[in-house]
């Protein structure tokens, strides 16, 4: 499910021969993969909407070319240090624009020791995420990111081997709520004045599944 890969992009595309470090295939029509520098336009373009700003808590607004770099480091750093990807760039498969991105927060399958990065061992690894994810306004209502989180759970859950994941999202976004309960999540409760934002306070809802809940929508034990 994380093979290196490289995909023909079309031909105006600087990725058509760019040798990804981390595939999923979502559908016939998108895909996961890492973030690269070349992705630096198309993200401070989606990021300009207003709308992602008011339902996603840390995001600079306005969204410059600095904070992609930034966030490019980051997202590079956290994959070196925990050995896998937890951040993704959401990907029309033809023209491999990214058009959204998604990712798996709060969660540490190392520590240091001596100075030296080492794995957690049994009994000590994280049993819990929480996900996160936006979409590009131009993409949206095309049931992308159902099958996104869809494809994320099963990371989850198979690959990670994680009981619990769930996603916090500011109490006014009930679009992002209908989607969380379309993909299979329980509402689990309002967390009230949780988040600072702007000098207010907002409501959060939570929205979990478990590893048992998603295995019996999907019909089976997971692998």
């Amino acid at each position: 499910m994380n093979p290196s890969t490289v995909i023909p992009a079309t031909p105006s595309s600087p990725l058509r021969h760019y040798k990804f470090a981390f595939f999923v295939q979502v559908s016939p029509t998108v895909i996961l993969t890492e973030l690269t520098e070349y992705d630096r336009d198309d993200l401070v373009a989606i990021l300009q909407d207003q709308t992602i700003h008011q339902n996603t808590l840390v995001l600079p607004n306005p969204y410059k070319p600095a904070d992609f770099d930034w966030w490019l480091a980051h997202c590079r750093a956290t994959a070196t240090r925990q050995k896998r990807h937890l951040k993704y760039a959401i990907r029309d498969a033809t023209s491999l624009r990214i058009i959204g991105s998604t990712g798996f927060h709060d969660v540490d399958w190392v520590k240091d020791v001596d100075g030296e990065v080492v794995e957690l061992g049994e009994g000590k690894r994280p049993w819990k995420v929480e996900l996160g994810y936006y979409l590009s306004s131009e993409y949206r209502g095309r049931g992308i990111m159902p099958a996104v989180i869809a494809k994320l759970l099963e990371l989850a859950f198979t690959t990670f081997h994680l009981a619990r994941v769930s996603a916090i999202i500011f109490a006014h976004n009930a679009p992002s709520g209908r989607v969380l309960e379309k993909c299979g999540f329980t509402f689990e409760g309002t967390l009230r004045k949780w988040h600072r934002k702007d000098g207010a306070l907002i409501d959060a809802k939570v929205y979990c599944i478990l590893k048992e809940e998603w295995e019996e929508r999907r019909g089976g034990t997971a692998a």
